[in-house]
């Protein structure tokens, strides 16, 4: 009580950004108790003047702080100019009052300090930061809004705006008002252009234009700078250029992060330039976001892809795709790897999945996949050989030009797994990879291949030629031996139809095949027609002049037909099978059959013939004119109209025309099947999930001597019927029992 307080005297100046000692000492004097008959004159007007600010006006300050927390972002701004501006005429007329002609700028701008570190204390700080960020937010909202727009009313609302935060801006950082700005711009400024920057991302991303993501962002940043010339906190931004572009670009791998599974599955490859982007961002900032990525991707896969209702060929399509794609996105091929290996383990259980690959990989993507065979890859080594071995101590031209760029692989590879396994995986070694070795593929292969080249709406010899020779590339010498004597068979096979072309009454283009190198054809046996018996009989004739110690043996039911049908004056070309033309063949001695007569002359079963007829009459060809109980009397003539024939120049397909009694006896295999329930039921009742394939084999050991047993497909149908009737569920193709407090 009673010592002279010196800092309060006329001759010591507050310093620019008072230190913490100094705005301890104003602050804690709020409530002390000052001696002033020992006070000076000055110092009195000087404690008078801090003791207004402090009692009167702070109190007020924050007041009007915690009020504006709630108001919207137009009003914030205009608020917080005019509380700045409020207060700061109420200091400057307390001034004039108590200094009157005393009162110099200076000392208006030496109290204007104080009242800023009065005003924004610690206790208060982070709120003022709060609005001051939002306002800025919404600064450069208005910023972007003004540019290259009509200069309208709205224009000079919104340049208004601008105006007065820019001013509010000045009076929190210069030396003549609050000078505060180490206090409230800098952090402001911070959390305003990083969320900014979020915001541009997230806007950027829903907005995809023609060049890359990240060129487009890198442009909106240059309008960024503009915004802080124009506000005058171009030196505060200035110093976080490296962190809003690290913020940038991990925004940029946190967004396509959560699209992750349509960039990779769905979208590919139109998505590739982002997934470039992601590359970009992920390699510039450590990996940031890769095992979140990794994890987000694996979920989505297993929700989405990896269920009953998406059908074999889309999650084989989703497979290539994401062996591009990741390909691209992790060059070390680790991502790719792990997520591959969980598609796969489930395509694995499938019963179509084998049939499936060759075909997507023969048939439907051939041209794709031909120019990845081309590419320089090694060849396909099944993935259990590679295990333990150390592929660094294996050399190669590529790995001696390369090695200075060698990098270590990253935290997530899986221990022990090859490398150059993994990154020789192509789209093509991947799809061989699910059947577990390279002999499966071959011999699935293989087994296409026949039924291709035996089929002539689908035989492609020369392609065929030229896709084993790339596959030859892939696979190691003698593995593709006898595909090779299959496409020499069809190369034998037009030499000798040119030999002996003159001599046979009409074309006939034969295939002699080495049937020790081929797999087993189904053949149909039945009797053709005299005139087309005729024609193979003058072929083999030809064939052993000039082939004199062999000699042929027809495969009637397998090959296919072309022909022109002509009824009421409509003119159809058209290719089919042996059979179906066998059976059209009868109506040009006489216009109408009974199904029996039929089956003698032929020596076709009921069914063949009757589903032939029927494929037919679908055509308009043939019409069904009585109809009988037991079937045996049923009369088919050909149809008088030919309004349907116009069909048979589009695609069909002569292998799908299951008649009516075929469905009905595959009903009833599957109806046999119910017999067995009560067994089946308390079998997988014990049991860890069941794939079909055991429990078909399970079901063949029930069958009598000398019986087949049920199909594959028969009991797939009879678990389907199980599940349908909630006492079986189906996850992944693996069937358990349902429970029975689940099941009722």
């Amino acid at each position: 009580m009673g010592q002279p307080i010196t800092y309060f005297s006329r001759s010591v100046m507050l310093p620019k950004e008072e230190t913490e000692s100094g705005r301890s000492r104003i602050e804690s004097n709020e409530d002390s108790d000052i001696d002033e008959p020992m006070l000076s004159e000055a110092a009195l007007k000087r404690m008078t003047c801090i003791n207004f600010i402090k009692r009167e006006l702070q109190p007020k300050f924050r007041r009007s702080i915690r009020r504006m927390q709630k108001q919207q972002r137009v009003i914030l701004a205009q608020t917080m100019f005019k509380i700045l501006f409020a207060f700061e005429k109420s200091i400057n007329n307390k001034l004039r009052s108590v200094y009157g002609e005393e009162m110099r700028n200076e000392l208006q701008h030496e109290f204007c300090g104080i009242a800023g570190q009065i005003f924004f204390s610690s206790e208060l700080i982070s709120e003022v930061i709060d609005i001051f960020s939002r306002i800025l937010k919404f600064s450069f909202v208005l910023f972007e809004s003004t540019q290259n727009c009509k200069r309208d009313t709205s224009f000079r609302r919104k340049a208004l705006l601008l105006e007065r935060i820019s001013a509010c801006i000045h009076m929190i950082i210069q030396k003549d008002h609050y000078n505060v700005g180490s206090k409230v711009c800098k952090e402001a400024v911070r959390i305003a252009s990083m969320d900014i920057v979020g915001d541009l991302v997230r806007r950027a991303c829903k907005q995809p234009t023609e060049q890359s993501l990240l060129t487009t962002l890198e442009e909106r940043l240059n309008s960024l700078k503009k915004w802080a010339a124009r506000l005058c906190i171009a030196q505060e931004l200035y110093q976080l250029h490296n962190d809003l572009k690290i913020r940038m670009e991990k925004s940029v791998v946190d967004l396509l992060t959560k699209r992750i599974f349509d960039l990779v599955i769905v979208h590919y490859p139109e998505s590739g330039d982002l997934i470039d982007d992601l590359r970009r961002c992920m390699q510039n900032n450590a990996g940031y976001g890769r095992k979140k990525l990794t994890k987000t991707l694996a979920s989505e896969v297993e929700r989405r892809l990896l269920h009953v209702g998406m059908g074999t060929r889309d999650i084989l399509q989703g497979y290539a795709s994401a062996v591009d794609c990741l390909r691209r996105l992790d060059p070390t091929c680790v991502i790719m790897q792990h997520i591959c290996s969980i598609i796969r383990a489930y395509i694995k259980k499938r019963p179509d999945t084998v049939r499936s690959i060759i075909t997507y990989i023969t048939g439907e993507k051939r041209e794709e996949l031909s120019e990845q065979l081309t590419k320089k890859h090694s060849t396909i080594v099944d993935e259990e050989d590679m295990i333990g071995v150390n592929d660094e101590l294996i050399c190669d031209e590529d790995g001696e030009q390369n090695w200075r760029e060698w990098q270590p692989d990253p935290p997530d590879a899986a221990p022990g797994q090859s490398r150059r396994f993994r990154q020789n995986a192509d789209v093509f070694n991947m799809l061989v990879s699910v059947y577990g070795s390279k002999d499966l593929f071959v011999k699935e292969y293989r087994q296409l291949l026949a039924e291709r080249l035996t089929k002539s709406w689908n035989r492609d010899p020369h392609f065929e030629l030229r896709y084993l020779e790339l596959l030859k590339l892939r696979f190691s010498e003698g593995e593709l031996q006898q595909c090779e004597v299959m496409l020499k068979d069809m190369r034998d096979s037009e030499r000798v139809d040119h030999n002996v072309y003159s001599s046979l009454p009409f074309p006939i283009s034969a295939r002699v095949i080495s049937s020790f190198f081929w797999p087993k054809i189904e053949n149909e046996k039945f009797n053709l027609p005299e005139e087309m018996m005729s024609g193979l009989s003058s072929y083999g004739k030809a064939f052993e002049m000039h082939k004199a110690s062999r000699k042929l043996e027809w495969m009637t039911g397998v090959g296919c037909i072309e022909m022109d049908i002509e009824l009421d004056g409509v003119t159809v070309p058209l290719a089919v099978s042996p059979a179906h033309a066998a059976v059209l063949m009868l109506f040009t001695s006489k216009e109408s059959w009974m199904i029996s007569e039929m089956t003698s002359v032929l020596g076709m079963e009921k069914r063949n013939v009757r589903k032939r007829l029927e494929w037919w009459q679908n055509s308009g060809i043939v019409t069904l004119t009585t109809k009988s109980g037991d079937g045996e009397s049923e009369t088919w003539c050909l149809a008088s109209a030919s309004s349907k024939m116009d069909r048979l120049r589009g695609e069909y397909d002569i292998d799908d025309d299951a008649s009516d009694e075929e469905k009905s006896e595959d009903t009833s295999a599957v109806d046999a099947l119910e017999q067995y329930w009560t067994y089946t039921k308390s079998y997988m009742a014990n049991q860890e999930p069941l794939k079909p394939e055991r429990l078909h084999t399970i079901f063949r050991m029930f069958a009598s001597p000398g019986q087949q047993g049920p199909s594959l497909e028969t009991v797939i149908e009879f678990l389907q019927r199980k599940v349908k009737q909630n006492l079986l569920s189906c996850s992944n193709g693996l069937y358990k029992v349902v429970r029975e407090s689940a099941a009722h």
